[in-house]
């Protein structure tokens, strides 16, 4: 197994109930951003998400960090023509915001909406030539992105880091996921994660990963909508990785409708994309 996921591992059995997180619960006022990276920040929504989704997310990120990002917001309908809802992106511009939905956003559409994002992501990389980019997914928008990643390897742009936020790679039922948590497999390996499973080999090896999670109840059940072993079913599919970590915020307030929101999820999303060190632990 790789390195850093062994670390994280260790450090869940050290928390236990607490979680696996290293993120403080004390409340920051401002932020500080370290990174001189001018690639984007790629944000797809989950289903029936829109393009508006992220405003506050932005917004609030904004604010931490004391900074003001531009935002370029698009839409891709099914026969690959593009929508924008804001004004091209200054030639300037560090570190913007880039929010990809889809006109149709189905629950059962992530795979054909793989190929949509793929489309957006030509013409950005055409239209501003950024080679690298950063990539959230909240709920299928994870797994949008990673059908992305294993389904077009051969792109001409780079998916650096990847943050997935309650992510179902293996669907959605209590019963098929357990209520404990795991290390080989979850009690039933669902169609959707068999195949994410059997397109691994594609993946970028020096892709940086983080599996964010909410468990609401603190008993390692779900956000209320999708199981916390689901989510973590992501460590089997990323599991040839350069760097793979996972956080698991506990309490009510990480509910699956509301954890996007929380100012200590945007932040340890933030620091791990800011964070140039992370390749380097061994």
């Amino acid at each position: 197994m790789f390195k850093q996921f062994k670390l994280v591992l260790i450090s869940c059995l050290l928390v236990g109930l607490v979680g696996c997180h290293t993120v403080s619960h004390s409340k920051n006022t401002q932020g500080t951003l370290t990174s001189k990276s001018i690639a984007p920040i790629i944000l797809v929504p989950g289903t029936n998400g829109r393009a508006t989704d992220f405003d506050a997310f932005i917004k609030n990120i904004g604010a931490f960090y004391n900074y003001t990002p531009h935002v370029l917001r698009l839409i891709v309908h099914p026969d690959h023509q593009l929508s924008y809802l804001d004004k091209p992106l200054p030639i300037t511009t560090t570190r913007p915001f880039i929010v990809i939905a889809f006109e149709d956003s189905s629950e059962d559409g992530t795979l054909t909406q793989s190929a949509w994002l793929h489309t957006a992501l030509t013409a950005i990389h055409t239209d501003y030539d950024y080679s690298n980019f950063a990539a959230v997914g909240y709920s299928n928008g994870g797994l949008v992105l990673t059908h992305l990643l294993e389904q077009y390897p051969q792109s001409p742009f780079k998916m650096t880091d990847l943050i997935t936020i309650a992510t179902p790679f293996n669907d959605l039922s209590l019963v098929d996921n357990g209520e404990s948590a795991f290390i080989d497999h979850p009690p039933l390996v669902t169609e959707t994660l068999s195949f994410l499973i059997a397109h691994q080999q594609t993946l970028p090896p020096e892709l940086n990963y983080l599996n964010i999670t909410g468990d609401v109840a603190a008993n390692h059940l779900s956000d209320q909508v999708v199981p916390v072993n689901s989510a973590l079913s992501g460590r089997l599919i990323y599991r040839n990785i350069a760097n793979y970590r996972e956080k698991i915020f506990i309490g009510p307030q990480y509910s699956h409708q509301h954890i996007l929101s929380d100012s200590l999820v945007q932040q340890a999303l933030m620091s791990y994309i800011d964070d140039e060190t992370k390749t380097d632990t061994n």
